[in-house]
């Protein structure tokens, strides 16, 4: 009996550690803090301890597996994106799924962070809105037609930056998902306007979706200066100069939890949106997570790049760009030691390491003394669940806090990771001469990858042989998988205006440090992904961009704050509810920027591709005077008036049946086409019985009418500005144009 009753634990603990390997490392410190949370709380209540939070997860599915074998097993799916499915979790089956024959790979516990009236002309986005001439024809594109997406925090729909002209509502959808992972969805225009924003405390989203999309032009109460890098300026009534760029788009919304899973399943709500309306769609995802291993395996970037093929997706760089937060070293045969020291404030934060293969190294935390210059070995990962706290007396007299080190090889990318977990870890004194030191010892061949969150970064301690952090591995991991446009920023502006004393003739003005007018700004995080990828792929204005404020963060704010001094810069003139513009800068800014361009380029031209806005940017940014490395850069400045100009050029209606691959008439010599406000006139000498048909680029029908004559006439008033095919036939007859109606 004894012996059946050991064979029982053994298979108990090798399903259990069969369930942790197929689960990602911070899943694991998740589902410790769960379990240990568990066992105090059914001390004193153990009904409540059998209750289950339940969160997000994606879940990676083996070959030949599906969302159905998941939810056979009572498992809520979210989001089926084939390999990569979404569900809701309870903590306590998680090992149970993972453990499953159709299941690789289980990904959870990871949160992202929330990361124009001179940005616009800077990037020819101003000529693109007014108008100009393309083979003849006067054209102008404003993102009609055209969704753009965004998922973030400190939403507020119903900002008049989001309505047009007439005051109707522009957000179609509103998708917001809470902390467990459930859905509040808002999807009629009476629904939207009683959501009020989903988080009160911030702002970072209604500003984003304003830089991409904004369309008040109203009369205003607004700052400015008169240069970009001047200070004139002052303070005055007039129609609001800070709109965004696709100014007459369909937007949708995303928002709430801003874990990993959240922003996919947004994405997701976005992306089935636009496909129900058949329009093209542009979604933004200004977030960002400096950790990770930087491949594009995780199951987020895999969702992203499934995604990717459906619409087009702009994710920010990242603004880490001057931060010691990364360290990358190649082992050789006389070399297989790196040590650095953890510098900043720790709390809740995290260094990753990531080696080149699946082969382990061995890392250990020690003490450092600078003065002495010798270490005390606290712990390293030969010690399973290694955790440090006030338990370890060595430990404690210098630090408050928790250390936890989680280690393992992961399913997706078959590299060896350790991740090394800080919770309120802090010196005791500020004048200490003991570090927290880390020491990765491995063998010559392997190269170690070392990425820090924003408050972990890497040092080297004064007469050490420690290797201090770099930004040079700074960028998102978020954008490193494929189909997504990474973008960093530059600065259309160095100075910038806010409302000062009404009663003085100008505004507050201030002025960033670190800005050089059209230089890339000192935050834009840059980067080589594992595959050799260099990131950012394009640059955008992102430093002091100006964009709408959520009411309800401002109404949190003081009356002086709210009104004066630091904080707002315009305001719309004759509103029930005030409704409020200010600066805000990162590449959080510079990413919306760059989805409104392409929602341009979109309407221009629906068909396109991820690789199609690739190669369009590639070959009509701005390359000329780009200060500092190539790398930060990517192609260069976004130029949204020659990129529109390329998206035209690619227009393809050879799917429409009939319509040569040119979109150029066989018979054009006799085929006479007049535009003008409201109708297209079509006259073909000698020919009767004729019919006009008008298609999108998408190859759908806007409009059809015959006539008995050698005219025929269509009415257009009701149709949406952009680029159409015409073709018009007779028995004995065919012939097809491309045309632009404004």
């Amino acid at each position: 009996m004894r012996k059946f009753y050991t064979l029982l634990i053994a298979s108990g603990l090798s399903m259990s550690l069969l369930a942790q390997q197929k689960i990602n490392l911070s899943g694991r410190a998740m589902l410790d803090r769960y379990n240990a949370e568990r066992t105090e709380l059914a001390k004193t209540n153990a009904d409540e301890a059998q209750k289950s939070p339940v969160t997000s997860a994606f879940v990676v599915l083996n070959p030949g597996a599906s969302a159905d074998d998941i939810a056979a097993k009572g498992i809520e799916v979210t989001t089926d994106l084939g390999s990569v499915i979404i569900v809701n979790l309870p903590l306590d089956k998680a090992e149970e799924v993972a453990a499953l024959g159709a299941v690789k790979y289980v990904e959870f516990g990871e949160t992202a962070n929330a990361n124009m009236d001179f940005a616009r002309p800077s990037a020819l986005v101003t000529e693109t809105q007014n108008g100009f001439d393309f083979n003849g024809n006067p054209v102008k594109f404003d993102g009609a037609g055209v969704v753009t997406g965004v998922y973030d925090t400190g939403l507020d729909p119903n900002h008049i930056n989001f309505k047009d002209a007439d005051g109707n509502l522009r957000v179609k959808g509103v998708w917001q998902y809470t902390d467990n992972g459930s859905l509040n969805e808002y999807i009629t225009a009476r629904g939207i306007t009683s959501f009020t924003t989903d988080n009160a405390n911030q702002t970072h989203g209604t500003h984003v979706a304003g830089i991409m999309a904004g369309s008040y032009k109203g009369a205003s109460d607004f700052a400015f200066l008169t240069e970009p890098s001047g200070t004139v300026g002052g303070r005055k009534d007039g129609d609001m100069p800070y709109y965004g760029v696709s100014t007459a788009s369909d937007i949708a919304i995303g928002c709430g939890n801003l874990g990993t899973t959240s922003v996919a399943n947004g994405v997701a709500k976005i992306v089935e949106y636009a496909e129900a309306q058949g329009q093209p769609a542009v979604v933004n995802i200004s977030l960002g997570i400096t950790t990770g291993p930087h491949d594009g395996s995780t199951a987020f970037s895999r969702a992203m790049a499934e995604l990717g093929k459906r619409a087009i997706i702009c994710i920010a760089a990242g603004n880490e760009g001057a931060m010691p937060i990364s360290i990358v070293k190649e082992f050789t045969a006389d070399n297989t030691t790196l040590r650095t020291s953890m510098t900043g404030n720790k709390a809740d934060g995290v260094a990753d390491i990531w080696t080149n293969g699946p082969d382990p190294v061995k890392v250990t935390l020690s003490l450092y003394n600078r003065t002495t210059k010798k270490f005390t070995e606290l712990g390293s990962t030969d010690i399973d669940g290694f955790t440090l706290n006030s338990t370890n007396t060595k430990f404690a007299n210098y630090f408050d806090g928790t250390l936890r080190i989680y280690k393992g090889v992961s399913n997706l990318n078959n590299r060896y990771q350790v991740q090394l977990q800080f919770s309120n870890v802090r010196p005791k004194s500020s004048s200490s001469v003991e570090y927290l030191a880390i020491t990765v010892e491995g063998k010559s061949g392997q190269k170690i990858y070392m990425y820090g969150s924003t408050n972990a970064t890497f040092a080297r301690v004064t007469g050490s042989d420690f290797t201090a952090g770099t930004p040079d591995n700074s960028v998102n991991d978020m954008a490193c998988g494929e189909n997504v446009v990474c973008v960093g920023s530059y600065n259309s502006r160095t100075y910038w205006p806010v409302f000062g004393d009404r009663s003085k003739p100008y505004a507050a003005v201030y002025y960033y440090k670190d800005n050089v007018l059209n230089g890339i700004s000192g935050y834009s995080s840059y980067g080589t992904t594992y595959q050799g990828r260099q990131l950012p792929d394009i640059c955008a204005p992102g430093s002091e961009i100006i964009s709408s404020y959520s009411r309800f963060y401002m109404e949190k704010l003081s009356t002086t704050d709210r009104n004066n001094n630091t904080t707002a810069t315009a305001k719309p003139q004759g509103e029930r509810k005030t409704n409020y513009w200010g600066p805000m800068q990162g590449t959080s800014m510079a990413t919306p920027f760059v989805s409104g361009v392409v929602g341009l380029w979109l309407q221009a031209n629906p068909n396109l591709t991820h690789a199609d806005v690739a190669g369009i940017m590639a070959k009509t940014s701005r390359k000329n005077d780009l200060d500092g490395a190539a790398i930060r850069w990517g192609d260069g400045r976004i130029d949204a008036l020659s990129g529109v100009k390329e998206a035209l050029r690619l227009l393809d209606p050879s799917g429409i049946d009939g319509v040569g691959a040119d979109g150029q008439p066989t018979d054009d010599e006799r085929l006479i086409v007049t535009v003008t406000n409201g109708q297209v006139e079509a006259f073909v000498a000698g020919e009767k019985q004729l019919t006009a048909e008008l298609y999108t680029i998408a190859g759908q029908t806007a409009a059809k009418a015959s006539a008995s004559d050698d005219t025929v006439t269509l009415a257009t008033a009701s149709l949406a500005p952009g680029v159409y095919i015409l073709r018009v036939s007779s028995p004995n007859y065919s012939s097809t144009r491309r045309i632009v109606i404004r």
